[in-house]
């Protein structure tokens, strides 16, 4: 099992540039260590659970067509949250024994449904396609249920650049194929047969899950902004949820990075370092972040750490990164009227 727990750490940190540390599967695979439930300014995802050693029995998962529902606040300091984005954000989720179709042996029921039209924006228009599937023991009993929410982005006047933004987000981008959080359906799905056998079903309190979705952020004709959010349950003490930002140019399709969209890549760091040091400071955040968190956020400003919502610049900071796993991840939003070393056409001016 620790070899597993390893495995997935070490292909969390690869594919996310991130620091983390895994405990071992069946107790706590998250990536230590975890948020506060500090106020935060557009916070999208506040996970809420509390690192114990003994495992306990996670609350009903929430759907996947839940995607803007505000998780279960966190012990600390009291949370303001200003919204972000215009349209589904991604929410944390907690593992439930989900039914699906009854199916004998390690059977999958696959069910793919297109969300009705979604956020239109002139031109624009999105909708989510979302699925699911379950796998269950021989005797019925679900062992493993894995949900997905992918955007479809329709631009009739620009096609060939709403289907390379459509095919990157299903195919090519950070998590593509069957993979999630560097792990397969299939080796996630063999770890939950073992773990049943172990426990016997008259113990199995929680099925596995895996799950990835998008969120939009903002749609027009400079950018289309999304946050990936991958969760995984693999029978520990509490799930584990990361955060990813991407960026896409409406003209090309293209996906954008940092150095597309500021001015100067050292200035916009040393801009950002400088607000959120500031922004960190405020009395609301005493006592919830790590000691000697000032030096990680030097290094917060990265690809997948940034989006833009309607309301400014974001810069995530994944669970783990800067605060305990019970504050979940943050969400900072500079202002646009304050991120003056973003280029003039991202610069969105306030309607």
């Amino acid at each position: 099992m620790r070899s597993r727990v390893m495995y997935l750490t070490a292909v969390i940190v690869c594919a996310l540039g991130m620091t983390a540390c895994a405990g071992e599967k069946g107790k706590d695979l998250s990536v230590q260590p975890e948020g506060t439930g500090a106020e935060l300014q557009g916070n999208v995802s506040q996970e809420g659970r509390m690192p114990e050693a003994e495992e306990q029995e996670p609350e009903s998962q929430k759907s996947v067509t839940e995607l803007g529902q505000e998780p279960e606040a966190a012990a600390g300091p009291e949370q303001s949250g200003q919204e972000t984005g215009t349209g589904q954000e991604p929410g944390s989720r907690e593992p439930e024994a989900a039914a699906g179709p009854e199916q004998s042996g390690q059977g999958t029921a696959a069910e793919q449904e297109s969300a009705p039209a979604g956020e239109t924006d002139g031109e624009y228009g999105i909708r989510f396609d979302e699925s699911t599937e379950t796998y269950e023991a021989e005797d019925g009993t679900v062992l493993l249920t894995v949900e997905t929410s992918f955007p479809v982005l329709t631009i009739p006047a620009h096609e060939q650049v709403a289907e390379t933004i459509n095919r990157y987000v299903r195919q090519d981008g950070i998590f593509g194929g069957d993979g999630m959080e560097g792990m397969t359906v299939q080796e996630v799905l063999q770890w939950a047969e073992e773990d049943y056998q172990a426990r016997g079903k008259d113990s199995w309190y929680a099925n596995y899950s895996l799950y990835k979705g998008y969120g939009l952020q903002r749609m027009d004709d400079d950018a289309v902004s999304f946050i990936l959010e991958v969760y995984a349950y693999t029978g520990g003490a509490h799930p584990n949820t990361m955060l990813y930002g991407l960026t896409f140019d409406t003209q090309t399709g293209e996906r954008l990075s940092l150095v597309d969209v500021v001015e100067n890549e050292e200035a916009a760091s040393a801009a950002v370092l400088r607000f959120l040091l500031e922004e960190t400071g405020k009395e609301k955040y005493q006592g919830a972040f790590f000691s000697g968190y000032e030096e990680t956020l030097s290094r917060l400003l990265r690809e997948g750490t940034w989006y833009f919502g309607e309301d400014g610049f974001h810069i995530i900071a994944n669970t783990y990164e800067i605060a305990p796993y019970v504050a979940g991840s943050f969400d900072f939003v500079i202002p646009y009227e304050q991120a003056d070393f973003l280029k003039e056409r991202y610069l969105k001016k306030a309607s």
